[in-house]
């Protein structure tokens, strides 16, 4: 895995994607927002992925050719590999996507997404943020914490069972 230069050698990153944890739901985000880039126009030139393995656990395929590893959790490593925006410059960051760990339970997932949102809002405000909340009884704090969008995986998968129930076949469209 590709480890961000410290300091010394530092990488200019501009027109990127953060993205807070890794598991078998980040590389699903990286494989579709790749697909964006080709089809709607979304355009990043790198992802950052900021996890706590040391390595990450990533294919060989094209999709991972500018996926950038900063190994720790989201303030400290974002510190030490000298992320952080510079002032009058801005971060250069397009979203900073924070992906629940789906190995924690509900509460301690929330509970570390919502110090990362934390982290992220204080350290690039003008980044758009995006978080996935496990409990939606804990939505509000995401959006105290300034979130700009929040997601909850159990009330799409809902809707979108409703939906093809009224529309069969919908499901395989989206």
């Amino acid at each position: 895995s590709r480890a961000i230069p410290i300091k010394s050698r530092r990488r200019v990153l501009e027109h990127h994607v953060i993205l807070f944890g890794w598991n078998r739901k980040t590389r699903e985000v990286l494989a579709e927002l790749n697909a964006d880039s080709l089809t709607q126009g979304f355009r990043a030139d790198d992802y950052i992925v900021v996890a706590e393995q040391p390595l990450l656990d990533r294919p060989t395929d094209r999709i991972y050719r500018n996926v950038w590893h900063v190994q720790g959790r989201a303030a400290e490593s974002l510190r030490k590999a000298d992320l952080v925006p510079v002032k009058g410059r801005g971060s250069g960051a397009r979203v900073a996507t924070i992906i629940a760990d789906p190995a924690l339970p509900r509460d301690e997932a929330d509970r570390r997404s919502l110090l990362t949102l934390l982290a992220v809002e204080n350290l690039y405000p003008e980044v758009v943020s995006i978080a996935e909340v496990v409990d939606p009884l804990n939505q509000e704090h995401f959006e105290n914490a300034y979130a700009d969008e929040v997601v909850l995986p159990t009330h799409f998968a809902n809707m979108l069972l409703a939906r093809t129930a009224v529309f069969p076949g919908v499901a395989t469209y989206i």
